[in-house]
């Protein structure tokens, strides 16, 4: 089950120093095992390319649209085919019950951040990454939706993959803490915890 303790860091330093943007002040940060300081610029690109994120703030590329930006990650990173990638995207939509929602040719500029977020979810998904790291992921979704990031956590934590969530909602915490294949696999964040700490 996920450690509780207290690290001296806002939330959005453990993003950087988990993504091996920052180096930590002490210790190692490993991904797949390899210190992000011993990779390469190439090295390190491809196990980027292994993570989703979902950042507080609104992150899509305008020049793209609303599909492009979906699939860019694993079009960068993968050699899977066009058919692949996208038949995946309907079974990410389908399973978080978003089908429909949005028309996915459209351009991120003129689609609501409301209707965009949880699109943002099934995007961090995309080509079931080692880690997903979720930051504040409920932020700007309307409270109705957050049952569809509930049902693809439990998704991707079927499918293996590693969560590090920080959020502001206890029971999406509980969520996936209690998921049946969570194990040591789900860890959260809480800011403010005890003063300006950050809970792990």
């Amino acid at each position: 089950m996920p450690v509780s303790a207290e690290v001296d860091l806002e939330y959005r330093d453990l993003l950087d120093i988990a993504l091996g943007l920052t180096p930590p002040v002490s210790g190692r940060v490993l991904f797949r095992g390899r210190d992000w300081r011993d990779m390469n610029a190439f090295e390190s690109s491809a196990a980027r390319g292994d993570m989703g994120v979902v950042f507080e703030q609104r992150g899509w590329i305008s020049s793209l649209t609303v599909i492009e930006n979906i699939v860019l990650r694993v079009r960068h990173h993968t050699t899977r085919s066009e058919q692949d990638i996208h038949a995946e995207v309907a079974e990410l939509l389908e399973v978080a019950g978003l089908a429909g929602s949005v028309d996915l040719e459209l351009r991120p500029d003129v689609v609501s951040h409301r209707r965009l977020r949880p699109l943002e979810w099934v995007r961090a998904c995309m080509g079931a990454p080692a880690v997903i790291l979720l930051a504040y992921p409920e932020r700007g979704a309307a409270s109705t939706s957050v049952s569809s990031l509930a049902r693809l956590l439990d998704y991707i934590l079927d499918n293996g993959s590693a969560v590090l969530l920080v959020t502001g909602r206890g029971d999406l915490l509980e969520h996936a803490r209690d998921h049946r294949n969570a194990l040591d696999r789900v860890t959260s964040f809480g800011v403010g915890v005890s003063g300006n700490g950050v809970g792990v």
